[in-house]
């Protein structure tokens, strides 16, 4: 069974590979659209049935399959039984919400699915002048994967899947760790259960987000080179390539989090391998560079350097932003202090006030160490801290974090300690790494859900091995994760019930928006508008306008106001506009003597018409 898992988890990185490869060379001939992704995916589906046919662990039975679950059903307990059918109910709850909800996530209509509107219009994955660098600078596999649903499907929705797959598969590979440590396949299905009930897994698992694709790369490459160490299979090795290379593809976060796993990898597999050192070295370089390289080879090319971005230097803005960091010292004090509030947001229960008051504790420690909780250097957002709410960008892990403590103080009861105390040094390693090189963010409790992810394992394995609990009551501790998962499973599936539309479900975080984009539909229709111009600041909501008028003829839909920087992307792409969209006054007075007309659409939005087409774009 395990076997068949692990060769699952293969194929699934495989079609990682060629999503990308696919992305690539078809944005290569400008041929990323429906008919090119639909060739791709044809050819991988031929290629996939010929390789499951021809392996005998894929031969499928249906009546083989429903044994094994019957089989192993009879394995539990009645309580068991029923909790994990309730934990079914809750899954099967999260797809249905992410199939019906419209995508409303601030950052989805900011970028995530703004630069996937602007890639299916291009038909390319090429660079192109932006308001928001972070359509650009930000790694972007999650975004390939939802384009090409988008344009399979010829809507947007499936693209919450994109998430919801990476939520599914990642509970499975926690399963699969703890199988490598032998543990009993109940309580390995524990471990299932408690990540899936993380708090900010659940939020998130319908949305158009990255932290759990980027969770399900660290997983990954953890199970597969955990594997490694064991045991040299190619397969094995290809898999582990693949998730190392997908997940710098998707988030910067996956460096900090798999960084110490790898220096131990990498120890482990030149004692135990030196005679194929050559091949375990340079099957992964290699498949870092081939998978990495044309984002990192666009970013040369505009920034001048592969994780660079606009006016800063970036690995991953607004996560990493190094300009704000320069006054950051490297320091034992600076990391604690990042490390102890990024903590306490999780220790917190859910607040819906508008500020949060710090613990006393974090306050006494940052005497002790000698650091300013509100020094600038270390808090370059302003806020010292942020109200931990139910939402998907700022919700805190509280179960999830007062596990892993309570595991941390039982460890040292474990009998078994040696086997897996190099894996949880790994995994407190990475994230003091995270703490030490970044700065204190009122969002970063999404950010750290690779940790909690990685920190299941333990929990399961400190639950089955330590002398006072011996593996007892697992039925009990997932009855209680359900209970106190429920206000977050409501938060996600409520909004199928709230949203008049799935047209006004786009504006569920910000419903006074949704008449101002009627509005910009309405005078686009009634002019025939058909290249619209945008001059807005950063963060508007681009992607609505993409969904709204997608039935317009000829729809053309550009930045017209970039940052300077962006100058020589507009020259490559000229542009001839009968309208522009601005929610800034100021640019409103400058364009005045060129207008016809404007429109105040409300909520600070202009619609202006000009009086002859235009085609100057204008600096910031």
């Amino acid at each position: 069974m395990r076997k068949i898992h692990g060769k699952r988890n293969q194929v699934f990185l495989f079609l990682c590979l060629y999503l990308v490869l696919s992305t690539e060379i078809l944005s290569l001939f400008q041929c990323l659209n429906r008919i090119g992704v639909l060739t791709a995916w044809g050819i991988a589906l031929i290629l996939v049935s010929a390789y499951l046919y021809r392996t005998t662990h894929f031969h499928f039975s249906l009546k083989t399959k429903v044994l094994s679950l019957l089989k192993a059903g009879q394995a539990l307990s009645l309580s068991e039984r029923i909790v994990f059918f309730v934990l079914l109910v809750y899954v099967v709850l999260l797809g249905v919400a992410a199939l019906i909800r419209p995508p409303f996530n601030f950052d989805s209509m900011t970028y995530h699915l703004a630069k996937c509107a602007y890639w299916i219009q291009n038909e390319s994955v090429a660079p192109y002048a932006v308001m928001n660098d972070r359509q650009l600078v930000f790694a972007p596999f999650a975004e390939y994967a939802m384009t090409h649903l988008m344009l399979l499907t010829d809507s947007d929705v499936l693209v919450n899947f994109v998430q919801f797959a990476a939520y599914l598969l990642s509970g499975f590979l926690v399963y699969s760790i703890c199988r490598f440590w032998d543990l009993p396949k109940q309580l390995s299905m524990l471990g299932s259960g408690i990540f899936w009930l993380i708090p900010m897994a659940i939020l998130q698992s319908g949305t158009t987000q990255n932290d759990l694709v980027c969770t399900f790369f660290v997983l990954s490459a953890v199970y597969f080179g955990l594997k490694l160490t064991r045991k040299y299979g190619f397969t094995d090795l290809l898999a582990f390539s693949i998730a190392v290379a997908c997940g710098m593809l998707t988030k910067g976060t996956f460096y900090f989090f798999v960084a110490p796993f790898l220096v131990w990898f990498g120890v482990k597999y030149l004692h135990s391998y030196r005679q194929g050192i050559f091949l375990i070295v340079c099957v992964p370089v290699l498949t870092v560079t081939l998978i990495n390289a044309p984002f990192w080879s666009r970013n040369i090319v505009l920034y001048g350097h592969p994780l660079s971005g606009g006016k800063t230097f970036l690995t991953e803005y607004p996560d990493f932003v190094v300009e704000r960091n320069r006054q950051k010292t490297l320091s034992f004090g600076n990391m604690v202090s990042v490390f102890s509030k990024n903590m306490y947001l999780h220790a917190q229960l859910p607040s819906s006030l508008s500020v949060a008051d710090p613990l006393p504790f974090v306050l006494t420690l940052h005497r002790w160490i000698g650091v300013k909780t509100d020094d600038p250097a270390i808090n370059p957002f302003g806020a010292q801290y942020y109200p931990v709410m139910i939402h998907e960008d700022v919700s805190g892990n509280i179960v999830s974090f007062y596990l892993l403590l309570l595991s941390m103080l039982l460890f040292f009861f474990v009998q078994s300690r040696k086997k897996v105390a190099l894996y949880m040094t790994c995994l407190w390693t990475g994230y003091f790494l995270y703490a030490a090189l970044t700065t204190y963010q009122p969002w970063a409790t999404r950010l750290d859900l690779p940790f909690f992810a990685l920190s299941v394992p333990i929990i399961v394995y400190v639950w089955q091995n330590c002398r006072f609990i011996k593996g007892k009551g697992a039925a009990g501790l997932l009855l209680l994760l359900l209970v106190l998962a429920f206000p977050y499973e409501r938060a996600v599936v409520q909004p199928i019930f709230s949203m008049s539309s799935r047209e006004a479900g786009y504006f569920l975080r910000a419903p006074q928006l949704y008449p101002v984009y009627r509005g910009i539909v309405r005078e686009v229709h009634r002019l025939g508008i058909n290249h619209l111009g945008l001059a807005m600041h950063e963060d508007a909501w681009e992607y609505p306008l993409f969904v709204m008028l997608k039935d317009t003829p000829g729809l053309e839909i550009r930045a017209v106001r970039i940052q300077p920087y962006y100058a020589k992307l507009a020259v490559r792409h000229p542009f001839t506009y009968q309208a522009v969209l601005t929610n800034d006054p100021m640019f409103l007075k400058q364009m005045a003597p060129l207008l016809a007309d404007f429109i105040d659409l409300g909520e600070g939005f202009y619609f202006l018409i000009f009086q002859q087409p235009q085609n100057q774009y204008y600096k910031e």
